[in-house]
Parts: C-alpha cells; sequence; structure tokens
C-alpha cells in the first residue's frame, strides 16, 4: 500500500525531527559549562553537581540532534532500527552517567527525577526500534505516532528539573 509507505516515511521524518528537538531541550539545560572534572564518590558540592550534569547533558544535545538526522533520513526499517539504537544507547549512557554520580542531598531527588525523564523517553525510542526490527509498518506508525506525546512529557519533566535545580541553586549552563 503507497498511503501506508507514505505515512510510514513522513512518521520516520517525524521521529527524526521529534529527536532533534529533544536534543535542542538537552542543550538548552545542559549547555555551556565547565566539565567538572572526573567522578568521584564523595558528594558533590551544588556548583560541582551542575558542572558534572552541564559536561554529561551538552554532548548528548548534540549527538542527538546528529542523529535525529539520520532518523530521518532513514530509508528503511533496518536503517531506523539501528540509528534508533544508537539514539537509544546514547541517552542510556547519560542515565547511567547521571546514576554515577552522588548529587548534593538537595537535588538527589531532583536527579531522580531526570534519569527517570531519560528512561521514559528511552522505553518509547524502544518502541519504535522493536517495530522497525520485526518490520512491522503498522507497530512502527503507532509507536511513532505516540512520539509528540512522549517528547511533550519529557519537555514538561525536564522543564519541572531545571525548576528544581534552579531553586536549590545549581547552574546549568553558562553562569558557572
Amino acid at each position: 500500500m503507497q498511503g501506508t509507505e507514505e505515512d510510514l516515511l513522513s512518521r520516520i521524518f517525524r521521529i527524526g525531527t521529534l529527536l532533534t528537538l529533544l536534543a535542542a531541550l538537552v542543550v538548552a539545560v545542559g549547555c555551556g559549562g565547565d566539565d567538572g572534572g572526573g567522578e568521584s564518590s564523595e558528594t558533590l558540592s551544588v556548583e560541582e553537581y551542575g558542572q558534572e550534569v552541564t559536561s554529561i547533558l551538552e554532548p548528548v544535545g548534540t549527538n542527538l540532534q546528529t542523529i535525529g538526522a539520520d532518523i530521518s533520513a532513514s530509508g528503511s526499517p533496518e536503517e531506523l532500527a539501528e540509528t534508533v539504537g544508537t539514539a537509544e544507547e546514547e541517552i542510556q549512557g547519560a542515565v547511567d552517567d547521571l546514576a554515577a554520580l552522588s548529587p548534593p542531598e538537595e537535588v538527589a531527588e531532583a536527579n531522580d527525577q531526570l534519569i527517570q525523564t531519560f528512561e521514559d523517553f528511552n522505553s518509547n525510542l524502544t518502541a519504535v526500534r522493536e517495530a522497525a526490527e520485526a518490520g512491522d509498518q503498522q507497530a512502527i506508525l503507532d509507536a511513532a505516532g505516540e512520539f509528540p506525546t512522549a517528547l511533550q512529557d519529557f519537555q514538561t519533566s525536564l522543564e519541572d528539573v531545571r525548576m528544581q535545580l534552579e531553586d536549590a541553586g545549581v547552574q546549568l549552563g553558562s553562569g558557572g
């Protein structure tokens, strides 16, 4: 069916575009700060925590922009699965890095929420990748149809985390 094929290509392009928007959100939250240095099991100060989060999120945002463009250019379910898998790995790396931090007590809950925000979004990527791996066009369409809502949820949660961190005195991005 040509209509379904056109819908599929349109949805794939939309996933790439939305992932690029996700990247812009991540960059907006985490851009521009100094790299805080190495890992430590000691509890970080508020300033160190801000630097570490910035150093984690800035490259993730940049890399997701590239991956979003690659997803938009995907010409087959196999390419889509591979590229979405790369995005999943990028986000999981950020989750692992955030989980390895020892945040100050006043931002521990916000750090947990930030991790959960990325994990929740990654589950949407997993659904798209699995549908693409199966070559199931309808499942790809269905999973892609969830992306706008997932992105809105991500944006809302990320903004909530940003406000919590700001209220605790954490500076993300420029201004550190």
